[in-house]
């Protein structure tokens, strides 16, 4: 009898959990940026560190999972299997990609400061987190009714504190500052849209040559 109850609560849980996923609205679509680099230096050279950096990126998102398709810069594509949870990056011209255990925690957050209705992002009033860490601070502008994520999709991203600002953020950033010593890189969400994303996006091309990045 107990088994037979226990069997009925796991097979409604099941049915209700695509349920509760549909009811908060989670994210899945399309995020275009454009990219801006802020120098904090005169002797730097912008036009190299847009070869390195890129002109923008397109995001795509499904359930956790995330691939960034970079316009120009030295990287082709990065994305993160929530399945596996490892990170992929592919540099451009080259076949190799390098993977990590997100299970690893990268580098330490040293502070977070959070500032509510801090800007508007494409129409968006944005809350925002300063994270910082040791050589350079993450800006965060974002809006958990909007860009809606579930944390818990994160929890075992450990890698650079990953789940820490999902739990505080719950949500896709809509622009991002990532503040160096000598220059500033600003990504800004120019176009969203909502849409169904495949899976195959999140998964590895037959034969890659993987190599772990530690």
């Amino acid at each position: 009898m107990i088994e037979t109850i226990k069997r009925a609560v796991g097979a409604c849980l099941i049915m209700i959990a695509p349920c509760l996923c549909q009811a908060q609205n989670y994210f899945e679509g399309k995020i275009i940026y454009q990219y801006e680099i802020k120098t904090k230096a005169s002797n730097i050279d912008i036009k190299k560190l847009k070869d390195v950096l890129g002109s923008g990126s397109t995001l795509f998102f499904k359930e956790g999972n995330y691939y960034f398709l970079h316009v120009h810069g030295a990287y082709e594509y990065e994305f993160y299997n929530q399945r596996e949870n490892k990170f992929y990056s592919k540099k451009r011209n080259n076949d190799t990609i390098y993977w990590r255990d997100c299970s690893k925690p990268g580098k330490a957050i040293t502070d977070l400061e959070f500032t509510p209705k801090k800007e508007k992002v494409s129409e968006i009033l944005c809350d925002q987190l300063k994270i910082r860490y040791k050589g350079y601070v993450d800006i965060h502008y974002f809006n958990a009714d909007t860009i809606l994520l579930n944390p818990f999709w994160f929890t075992d991203f450990k890698l650079n504190g990953e789940n820490v600002i999902n739990e505080k953020e719950k949500a896709i950033y809509l622009k991002k500052e990532s503040e160096y010593a000598r220059f500033t890189l600003i990504s800004t969400a120019v176009k969203i849209n909502r849409e169904v994303v495949a899976d195959k996006m999140f998964v590895l091309p037959t034969g890659a040559i993987l190599v772990e990045k530690k």
